[in-house]
C-alpha cells in the first residue's frame, strides 16, 4: 500500500489509520516493538546477560531485523533468512504462535483503530 496514498474518511480510515499506527508506521514512537524491547530485557538477564547487554541488544537486534522489509524484501524475508526448522528462532516463532502473539497484534491494532475513532469524534 502506498503510505502517501489518500486515506480517506470513515471506516477505512480508521483502520488504515489505526494499522499504521500500531505497526509503527507514526512518527513519534514505534509502538508495537517497544514494549517487546522492553520486554525482552527482564529474561535476558535471568538468561544470564548482564543487564547493559540485556539493554543493548534487543533494539540492535530489531533495528538490524526492520531493515530487510524496509529495503523492500517481503514480510517473510528476515523469517526466511535466519530461521531453520527447529532452530532457536523456530523456536521463539513456535513459542509466540502458541501463546496469541497473533491474537494481541490483533487487538492492539484494533484498539489504536478503536481510539482513532473515538479522538475523531471529538
Amino acid at each position: 500500500m502506498d503510505k502517501s496514498a489518500f486515506i480517506g474518511r470513515g471506516d477505512r480510515a480508521a483502520a488504515i489509520l489505526g494499522g499504521l499506527i500500531a505497526s509503527g508506521w507514526a512518527p513519534s514512537r514505534i509502538t508495537v516493538v517497544d514494549p517487546m524491547i522492553e520486554e525482552m530485557i527482564p529474561p535476558g538477564t535471568t538468561l544470564g546477560l548482564p543487564r547493559e547487554d540485556a539493554k543493548a541488544l534487543p533494539p540492535q537486534t530489531t533495528l538490524g531485523a526492520a531493515t530487510m522489509p524496509a529495503r523492500g524484501a517481503g514480510p517473510n524475508a528476515l523469517r526466511a533468512c535466519v530461521t531453520t526448522l527447529h532452530g532457536t528462532p523456530h523456536a521463539a516463532i513456535v513459542s509466540m504462535q502458541e501463546n496469541g502473539f497473533g491474537d494481541v497484534i490483533a487487538r492492539a491494532m484494533t484498539a489504536c483503530r478503536d481510539r482513532a475513532v473515538e479522538l475523531g469524534k471529538g
